[in-house]
């Protein structure tokens, strides 16, 4: 087929099926999603794995603190890591785009249990409490030694 015959298909960014599906995508928050989604679209031919972005270009999408914890997330999990730290010297973030996101199991998938959950909890089975004023939390919880 000709050149001629072809039509343009519009720009995209490829995402896997395997990558929406994984624990560590369903770890990061939607600012991460975004900027991962941003940082992709940096590519400007396949394989390429090293991508510039700014806190600046962000901007119009989120703050600077929301874009500095969508980053730490995506480090975490396994989709980035820092090819060159940029900020105070006015130098571009550099980012390296990698797949340890398919190794990734979530260490923190357990529910932590503390004082302020147990408090919850506990309100919601007996919203009297022991001592019969609602929603008060129990002696014995407090440290109390006398109950």
């Amino acid at each position: 087929m000709s050149r001629k015959g072809r039509t343009k298909s519009p720009p995209f960014v490829m995402i896997e099926k395997a990558m929406l599906k994984s624990e560590a995508w369903q770890m990061i928050g939607n600012a991460g999603r975004v900027t991962y989604i941003h940082l992709k679209n940096e590519c400007k031919y396949g394989g390429q794995v090293i991508v510039e972005l700014t806190h600046k270009s962000m901007e119009p999408f989120m703050t600077h603190r929301t874009f500095a914890t969508a980053i730490q997330d995506l480090i975490k999990t396994g989709f980035i890591e820092v090819e060159k730290q940029g900020g105070l010297y006015r130098f571009k973030n550099v980012f390296r785009l990698v797949e340890g996101w398919r190794t990734y199991k979530n260490q923190s998938s357990r529910r932590e249990i503390t004082p302020s959950t147990v408090q919850k909890m506990h309100r919601r089975s007996d919203p009297e409490g022991f001592d019969g004023v609602k929603n008060a939390p129990s002696r014995a919880f407090l440290g109390d030694s006398t109950v």
